[in-house]
C-alpha cells in the first residue's frame, strides 16, 4: 500500500508551521507562512525463540522537514544508516503519561515521548502534548472562530480551544497537530446535541481488537518466504543471523523492551524505502523477504512490517503481523470506504498490546533507475490510540511468525 502521511512543506523555521493552514491529507499548504485566513495558535537462535515464541493473547484495553533529494543507490544507504536512530546509551526515563480513563479523552499516541490526548467537553476541545514534543495545534482555515488558550501543566502543554458553533460538517477538520517534522494530522470531530465529540468509530475498534486477540500461528513455510527470496531453509540461517546482529546494534545500551521497540520502528521507518517499481509490478512475494530487504533496503508495507516483527522477535519481542485495509487522503473508515490493502504490527509487551505502523511513519521512497528519495520520519503511528488508528486500519486478519523456529529441525 502507498504511503499516507502528510507534511506541511516548510520554507524557513519550525514557527512558520503555526501560520500554515491545510486544506486536505494529501495537499500541503500552497504557501506557508502567507495565509490570512489560517489562525496562528502559538544472540543464539535458541535463545531468541525461547523468548518470542512463548506469545501471550491479552486482549487490547479500552526536527523541521527536509527536501527529498535524489541519489543514487549506494549514497542513499549509507546516508541512511549512518543517520538512523541507534542507540549507544541506555535510554532515559520518561514521564509518565497521564492514565487516561475518561470516555471523552481521545489519546492520539500513547508513547511517553511523543505523547498527545484530546479531551471534549461540551464546546470545549483540549490538546495535551508533551512539553517538549514540539508539536503545535494549527486551526483549519475554514474554522477560525475557535477561541485559544494555551497554558503549561507540569510536564505538558495545553491547548484549550473553545467554539460557539451551533452547526459544523460531520468529520471535518476544525484543527491539525502538527509535529516537529512538519507531518500534520487533521482531526475528525463531531456535533452532537450541542457537543463537540471524537466521531464513533467503535465498531472498527472492535473488529480490530478481535482480529487481534484471534491471532493464528503462520507455518513455516509461510515465515521461510518472509525471510528467503526463494523460501527454502538452506540460507535462512544466515539471513537471521544478519537480522539479529542488526537487531542488537539498533539495541545497543537499551535494556527496556518498549524502548527497543521504539528504536526498532524508528529504525525500519528510517532506512526501509517504500518501492514503486515493485508496488507497480504487482508486489512479488521477494520483496517482502528480510533477504531482499537486507540486499535493497526498500519493500512495500508488507515489507516493513515483517522487518519490524523479525527484528524485534531477534529481542525476544512478540509481535503479530496485522494484514487489512488502509484509507489514503483523509478518508475514513466513517463512510464505510473499503480502503486498500495494508499491514502494519501489533506488539505485546507487559500485558500491553501496542500498535506500530513502521510503513506509515516513512517518508522514504525508492523509484526506477535506483532513485532512493528520503525525509524526516514521523512518530504518529507508533503506539497510536486504538480509536485514532481504527478510522485510517481495519484489520482482517492477524499472525505469529516464529522466524528462528524454521531453523529447528
Amino acid at each position: 500500500m502507498l504511503n499516507a502521511k502528510r507534511k506541511i512543506i516548510v520554507s524557513a523555521c519550525a514557527a512558520v508551521i503555526l501560520l500554515s493552514g491545510c486544506a486536505s491529507k494529501e495537499n500541503p499548504a500552497s504557501s506557508v507562512g502567507s495565509s490570512s485566513s489560517a489562525t496562528e495558535v502559538n544472540s543464539t537462535a535458541s535463545s531468541v525463540s525461547s523468548k518470542s515464541s512463548s506469545r501471550t493473547s491479552t486482549a487490547i484495553s479500552s526536527a523541521s522537514g527536509s527536501t527529498s533529494t535524489s541519489t543514487d543507490s549506494s549514497e542513499s544507504v549509507s546516508t541512511a544508516e549512518s543517520s538512523a536512530p541507534v542507540s549507544t546509551t541506555s535510554e532515559t526515563s520518561e514521564t509518565p503519561a497521564p492514565n487516561v480513563s475518561d470516555e471523552n479523552t481521545i489519546v492520539y499516541t500513547h508513547d511517553p515521548k511523543n505523547y498527545c490526548s484530546v479531551t471534549f467537553d461540551g464546546l470545549t476541545v483540549t490538546v495535551r502534548f508533551k512539553k517538549d514534543s514540539n508539536a503545535v495545534v494549527n486551526l483549519a482555515e475554514e474554522y477560525p472562530t475557535f477561541t485559544v488558550n494555551k497554558y503549561e501543566d507540569g510536564d505538558f502543554k495545553v491547548y484549550e480551544l473553545t467554539s460557539d458553533f451551533s452547526t459544523f460538517a460531520t468529520t471535518s477538520g476544525l484543527f491539525y497537530i502538527v509535529d516537529a517534522n512538519g507531518y500534520w494530522t487533521n482531526f475528525h470531530l463531531d456535533l452532537s446535541n450541542g457537543e463537540i465529540k471524537f466521531p464513533d468509530i467503535s465498531a472498527v475498534v472492535e473488529n480490530n481488537r478481535n482480529v487481534v486477540n484471534s491471532a493464528t500461528d503462520a507455518s513455516v513455510g509461510k515465515v521461510l518466504s518472509y525471510i528467503t527470496r526463494d523460501g527454502k531453509r538452506d540460507n535462512a540461517r544466515k539471513v537471521l543471523n544478519e537480522i539479529k546482529e542488526l537487531s542488537d546494534k539498533i539495541c545497543a545500551g537499551i535494556d527496556d523492551d518498549y524502548e527497543k521497540l521504539r528504536a526498532i520502528a524508528n529504525w525500519t521507518s528510517a532506512n526501509i524505502y517504500y518501492d514503486h517499481p515493485a508496488y507497480n509490478e504487482g508486489i512479488p512475494q521477494e520483496c517482502l523477504s528480510l533477504e531482499y530487504m537486507l540486499d535493497n533496503k526498500s519493500s512495500v508495507c508488507g515489507g516493513y512490517s515483517n522487518m519490524t516483527s523479525a527484528l524485534c522477535a531477534a529481542q525476544g519481542i512478540c509481535v503479530l503481523n496485522i494484514a487489512g485495509n488502509g484509507l489514503l487522503y483523509g478518508n475514513t473508515f466513517l463512510s464505510n470506504m473499503q480502503g486498500e490493502f495494508h499491514e502494519w504490527d501489533v506488539a505485546e509487551i507487559d500485558g500491553r498490546q501496542i500498535i506500530v505502523d513502521a510503513g506509515w511513519d516513512s517518508h522514504n521512497s525508492y523509484q526506477t533507475d535506483m532513485q532512493f528519495y528520503s525525509d524526516a520520519i514521523s512518530y504518529d503511528y507508533f503506539d497510536i490510540g486504538e480509536e485514532m488508528f481504527a478510522l485510517e486500519h481495519k484489520a482482517k486478519s492477524a499472525e505469529y511468525r516464529d522466524y528462528w523456529a524454521v531453523l529447528e529441525d
